[in-house]
């Protein structure tokens, strides 16, 4: 009769050294996986915030030239990346309260500290100041202005395009394209606005 003997229900090394070895493997996975989705959450809402900033910038700019007015002794002046025109701005005098005055309201990209800018003087200050003399930052890391002046043609009635304007009068539109560095690919990308001036049918 043969004597009787236990089996071994543990794991040898090296069963354990392979359940080891696919345990690290599924963790590093998981953790791979997870950490790539918090990078992509990340990219997506820095994109969100970005898109947003531009929106807003944007609607600062179309909130301004629907408030153009026609005013003879400031005209309308603008070129590819900069542009300028008569608008109510607010003045703050020593001692009194603000105020708003008829003055000059200018948009203009800053080429060295990449930024979209908003200047503004009143009337009286406007003597010996140029539009790019002051900057009020209205969005950041921006990479390029492109600014379009609407007028009829009047040998065709329709609406052309160009990439200046100097005249007392006032175009019928402007359309701008702000480009920026999008935050979740890091690529160009821009966003444009046209805008209809109310003022050009009353200058």
């Amino acid at each position: 009769m043969k004597p009787y003997r236990l089996k071994a229900t543990g794991l040898t090394l090296v069963e354990l050294l392979v359940t080891l070895a696919l345990l690290a493997a599924v963790i590093g996975t998981v953790a791979a996986t997870f950490a790539g989705g918090v990078r992509v959450w990340e990219r997506l809402e820095a994109r969100g915030t970005r898109d947003q900033w531009v929106q807003v910038a944007l609607e600062q700019l179309r909130h301004d030239l629907h408030n153009l007015r026609a005013f003879e002794p400031i005209g309308f002046e603008g070129s590819y990346d900069e542009f300028a025109f008569p608008a109510l701005v607010p003045v703050d005098v020593e001692g009194a309260p603000s105020h708003d005055e008829v003055g000059r309201l200018g948009y203009f990209f800053d080429q060295i500290h990449q930024r979209l800018c908003r200047s503004r003087h009143s009337y009286r200050t406007l003597r010996g100041h140029r539009v790019k003399d002051a900057c009020d930052t209205v969005l950041a890391e921006v990479d390029r202005l492109r600014v379009r002046y609407g007028a009829l043609d009047p040998d065709t009635n329709v609406l052309t395009w160009s990439e200046s304007w100097s005249s007392a009068e006032i175009p019928l539109a402007v359309k701008i394209e702000v480009g920026y560095r999008d935050a979740s690919t890091q690529r160009s990308a821009s966003r444009s606005l046209l805008v209809l001036l109310p003022a050009a049918s009353i200058s």
